[in-house]
């Protein structure tokens, strides 16, 4: 016997077995002869025992007689009563033992049930659309008339000039180098500054004489790909003057301008180590949407300061800067070019869309799993999002690109297919009906089987309406989701990011809700219990992961959706849309950044950001623009430093330039470093010329760090300090390092 509710039937038979067995004679004799529907008087005598003949004042032997019978018949009815009573109590404490087993058998009942799901399965596919039927039958007409070895023909060729279109819409910005009078066109990416400048602090060298690697009296001709409004972002700290920036676009000064008199000048100058495809962007020379080519001439030299100005197409507004810089670009004017320079991501991302819809609807569901998860990958790899910048003028960057690509997309296959055995196939693989071979009649029944019979058991519609967008949406992480204020899904980044914690609260709160929609159809499956299970075992593992020390988890994209994904197992319209959108948000993660760790170093999440190690000195007092700083040991500048692997020598950044490198002694002089520093002097004498008032004071910006010139290294810089020039007014720098 199989019943969950067999236990309790067994309990309450031999409990009433029990009882019946501890009943005694005298029990069973008053429950077989007494009525308890019959009153009993307030002395304890039943109602017919009081008819007694005589008057009470009779004083005879025989009523003396009657008196002692009727003494006697009262006592008798005394002891019938209380038992009566002590019967009555037993019936209902028994009726309330009944109705407490009956309870918790109901409430075992309704567990167990909650558990395991009803008792015959319920899993259907979405149904056609009614109003739609004729669209919705066309699929099934079509196997009907086309054999098989002709679909697979079709669909081949089909595939065929697929990939004939996208590659020749491709190669030609891949292979062909866009030239200037002959002059090749650097490519970049969008936040790529190498070639103009080397980096942050002192990655220029002194006086940033290493920067721009290809010389100031030289205009460049660069090329940006597209989606360079968000792809140019600060993921890590960049001081900039007093400011420290980070998720923002990093462009100082310039903006668009409209100079009728020398219409080839097309901005104002940006600071040299602005991004030139963030600055180009925002100055509305390139497209965020095709990319494009821009000229940039550093011949606008030394600036005084750097207004920030609004951006073009909804970017942000560039990074203000109050004081001088050495060096400056601004845009001109392009002369005619030769060869491809805008990005045909976006014209390629809508051609695989729209070719992709009859794929969708006509084709079966592992033809249209497959073909769709491949082009997917691809169109990541190559067009949208590719791991790897391809430069035309150097081929072995475009085989470098397939390389990572294909070593990348033989695992994802196997995972494909993981994927597809335990979640989708159960989907999409619905068994169609058996389409007749046998002779039409003309009988009206038979018709109306046959039309019966081309409709299909799931809707190939709600396909190509639910599934179809959502797997796109995830496919185009860096369009959709990387937009969203949210960087990495780790504690510091969430705290750190503006609006991340509100975004993570509603994304969480949606998920919450689509989790607890396609557990109810686990539910009706009668699957719930195994996954919660399987996702307890795996929460845990991930608790275990989170723990280790030295490591931080992170849950990447294509983590994020195989864990879902076996979840959405089911045919109901929640797997269409979940699978969608985590099979794209799989190949998305996979694509672009591969099958990173699960778990990594707290040094590689700081992405160039201090490391905190190598402790900056602490400025204490100022005077008369002399610093005085304490070593982090706190020890006497008067002992000799006999470690020659200790850091021992001082570097000083004025204005984000470095412009002192010495011995540490515990203190600098700022006034006599502009006097022998030809390159800071002319430029503090520039500023000083430029100003409005002769009493107004210049503003310096000043930062220090320690530096060891046997291992060349720098530890952190100190936050920025600010000193007023010449009145050698400071103003001490906060906490913190840069």
């Amino acid at each position: 016997m199989t019943d969950p509710d067999f236990f309790f039937y067994r309990a309450l038979l031999r409990y009433n077995m029990s009882r019946d067995e501890s009943e005694s004679p005298f029990d069973s004799a008053i429950s077989s002869t007494t009525s308890f529907s019959q009153p009993l008087l307030p002395n304890g005598s039943s109602s017919d025992l009081n008819d007694i003949p005589g008057d009470e004042n009779t004083s005879s032997p025989g009523e003396y007689e009657g008196a002692q019978i009727l003494d006697s018949e009262d006592n008798a009815n005394l002891e019938l009563n209380s038992a009566g009573k002590n019967s009555q109590r037993f019936a209902l404490s028994q009726d309330a033992s009944k109705v407490l087993l009956l309870l918790l058998m109901r409430c075992r009942r309704f567990a167990v049930a909650i558990w395991t799901g009803p008792e015959t399965e319920q899993d259907p596919a979405p149904k056609p659309i009614k109003w739609l039927i004729g669209i919705e039958m066309l699929p099934k007409k079509l196997r009907k008339v086309i054999s098989r070895p002709y679909r697979v023909l079709i669909l081949s060729l089909y595939m065929m000039a697929w990939i004939y279109i996208w590659t020749r819409a491709m190669i030609p910005y891949f292979t062909m180098p866009p030239k200037v009078e002959g002059v090749p066109v650097i490519s970049l990416t969008c936040g790529q500054v190498s070639d103009f400048w080397k980096g942050k602090n002192a990655a220029c060298g002194m006086d940033a004489r290493f920067c721009p690697t290809f010389g100031q009296d030289l205009d460049v001709i660069f090329r940006c790909p597209a989606l360079c409004d968000r792809g140019l972002w600060l993921y890590s700290l960049r001081p900039v003057g007093d400011q420290i920036l980070k998720y923002r676009g990093f462009y100082i000064g310039g903006g668009g301008v409209d100079d009728d008199e020398n219409p080839d000048v097309l901005s104002r100058p940006y600071r040299a180590d602005s991004f030139p495809c963030g600055a180009a962007v925002h100055a509305g020379i390139v497209s965020p949407f095709y990319g494009g080519c821009a000229k940039a001439s550093y011949l606008s030299g030394p600036q005084n300061s750097f207004e920030p100005a609004t951006g073009r197409y909804g970017v942000f507004d560039s990074i203000g800067f109050s004081s001088f810089f050495p060096k400056s670009f601004i845009f001109t004017k392009l002369p005619e070019i030769v060869g491809p320079c805008k990005d045909p991501r976006i014209v390629v991302m809508i051609f695989n869309i729209c070719m992709g819809i009859p794929v969708v609807f006509f084709a079966s569901g592992a033809a249209f799993y497959w073909i769709m998860s491949v082009v997917g990958y691809w169109t990541i790899s190559l067009a949208t999002d590719p791991p790897v910048l391809v430069d035309p003028q150097d081929p072995e960057t475009l085989y470098d690109l397939i390389s990572v690509s294909l070593e990348r997309f033989l695992p994802t296959c196997f995972v494909l297919y993981v994927l597809w055995v335990i979640s989708v196939k159960r989907t999409f693989l619905t068994e169609e009906r058996a389409t007749t071979t046998e002779s039409h009649n003309t009988t009206e029944e038979n018709l109306e089987l046959n039309q019966a019979k081309d409709i299909p058991e799931c809707s190939p519609v709600l396909r190509l309406i639910l599934w179809y967008p959502l797997f796109w949406l995830g496919v185009l992480n860096n369009m959709t989701y990387d937009r969203l204020p949210i960087d990495r899904l780790t504690l510091h980044d969430l705290q750190n990011m503006p609006g991340a914690l509100l975004v993570m609260y509603v994304l969480g709160t949606i998920t919450l809700v689509c989790i607890a929609a396609q557990a109810y159809y686990l539910w009706l499956l009668g699957r719930l219990w195994r996954f919660l299970k399987v996702y307890a075992i795996l929460s845990g593992l991930l608790i275990i992961l989170g723990s280790l020390p030295g490591l931080t988890l992170r849950i990447h994209h294509y983590i994020f959706a195989l864990l879902l994904i076996p979840g959405c197992s089911t045919r109901g319209w929640t797997a269409y849309v979940f699978q969608g959108l985590l099979l794209g948000l799989f190949l998305s993660g996979v694509a672009r950044w591969g099958y990173a760790s699960i778990a990594e170093t707290d040094f590689s999440l700081l992405r160039g950001e201090p490391i905190g190690q190598i402790l900056a000195p602490l400025v204490v007092e100022n005077d008369k623009g002399v610093l005085y700083w304490r070593r982090p040991d706190n020890s006497s500048y008067n002992e000799a430093l006999e470690d020659v692997d200790r850091y021992t020598e001082v570097s000083l950044l004025v204005n984000d330039i470095e412009r002192f490198r010495g011995l540490d002694i515990g203190n600098v002089n700022i006034t006599d470093i502009i006097d022998k520093n030809e390159h800071l002097r002319k430029l503090v004498s520039m500023a000083m010329d430029g100003r409005s008032e002769d009493s107004e004071d210049i503003t310096l910006f000043v930062r220090l760090a320690r530096y060891s010139n046997k291992q060349r290294k720098y530890g952190d810089y100190t936050q920025t300090g600010v000193l007023k020039y010449p009145s050698l007014d400071w103003s001490p720098a906060p906490p913190g390092v840069t």
